[in-house]
């Protein structure tokens, strides 16, 4: 089976909640190489399920903005519910945000419960914030990552 049947099939699962949700799959690519991708558009952000090498990889991207894997979206909903503004974290304090993860297995197992606070975030949030989170999250992911001199 080609990389893009195997995505299918996982995907084809979540179907009908990402209709009622308001998705709709507009682009399905096999390739190259050992991949694939499915996107779904949303009138607020558009998501994306790539297949690396069997790993499902889940991806939003605002309009206007830079496509962000799924980890920096639970980050960022993590220190809302923690009344934070993730930019503004300590490096200590974002460490803990850093280790959020879901399983590259099934990615929309973490997505729908987390789906109406994904909606909320992106309506009260303006582009600049989002932006200022993500170059946030990936400043100080390099630091945990490479040490403070990186």
């Amino acid at each position: 089976m080609s990389w893009l049947g195997v995505l299918q099939d996982y995907v084809s699962r979540y179907d009908d909640q990402l209709r009622k949700h308001g998705f709709s799959k507009f682009r399905s690519q096999d390739g190259p190489g050992m991949g694939a991708v499915i996107e779904w558009s949303h009138k607020l952000f558009d998501i994306s399920v790539d297949n690396d090498r069997g790993d499902f990889i889940l991806f939003l991207q605002c309009r206007g903005s830079k496509r962000v894997e799924f980890s920096l979206i639970l980050a960022f909903l993590a220190a809302i519910r923690n009344g934070k503004d993730f930019a503004e974290l300590s490096f200590k304090e974002k460490v803990g945000y850093w280790k959020l993860d879901y399983s590259l297995e099934d990615p929309f197992a973490a997505f729908f419960p987390n789906l109406e606070d994904i909606f909320a975030m992106i309506k009260t949030s303006d582009q600049a914030t989002i932006d200022r989170w993500v170059e946030s999250y990936y400043n100080g992911r390099k630091r945990w990552l490479f040490g403070k001199n990186f």
